[in-house]
């Protein structure tokens, strides 16, 4: 009963619980991992208006770095875009070789992602399912913004169950849905 009283009072203070049940409510969906050893990296941003990004890294390279280096081969989507868009890709401090592109998403997709999100419990879901000492698997970053904030959630090694995997496989391939340019 006491726990009741206390969220009544906080829902009527308008406090930043993260209840609602509205995917409508959810305007960005997005993802992020590296690949073991921190060589490269991937970034999915998908937004309610329409417009996605994707943004590849890959860190510290040398002068010889080629479209067949491991480094390239370990992220199929930075495989695909550094082959694509080579010359797009910028050279930074300390060698690393970076390019965003953006594409559109279709409003009935986003819907469809959000859906599954609310659907699967992101909002309720722990912030971290992580193994400390566990350094090989980079975690997976989802995240989701919303009128009250970001609920952001650290996958390492699947801990975080079925129901965010599904969620981490479905941003995926919508991702591989959209002609990113």
């Amino acid at each position: 009963m006491k726990h009741a009283l206390l969220l009544f009072a906080c829902l009527l203070t308008g406090c930043n619980l993260p209840i609602f049940n509205s995917s409508k409510s959810i305007t960005e969906i997005g993802e992020s991992f590296h690949t073991g050893l921190g060589r490269s990296s991937l970034e999915v941003i998908l937004r309610r208006d329409g417009t996605a990004e994707m943004t590849c890294v890959f860190y510290e390279l040398d002068d010889e770095f080629s479209a067949d280096s491991m480094q390239v081969k370990s992220i199929s989507f930075c495989e695909d875009m550094f082959k694509m868009y080579r010359s797009g890709f910028v050279k930074k401090d300390g060698g690393d070789l970076s390019q965003t592109v953006k594409g559109r998403i279709e409003l009935e997709q986003f819907n469809a992602l959000a859906k599954l999100m609310v659907d699967n419990g992101f909002l309720t879901m722990a912030d971290r399912y992580e193994e400390s000492g566990l350094m090989d698997a980079p975690p997976t970053f989802t995240w989701i913004v919303y009128p009250k904030g970001k609920k952001q959630v650290s996958d390492q090694a699947d801990r975080g169950g079925p129901k965010l995997k599904e969620i981490e496989d479905a941003i995926y391939k919508t991702a591989r849905e959209i002609a990113f340019k």
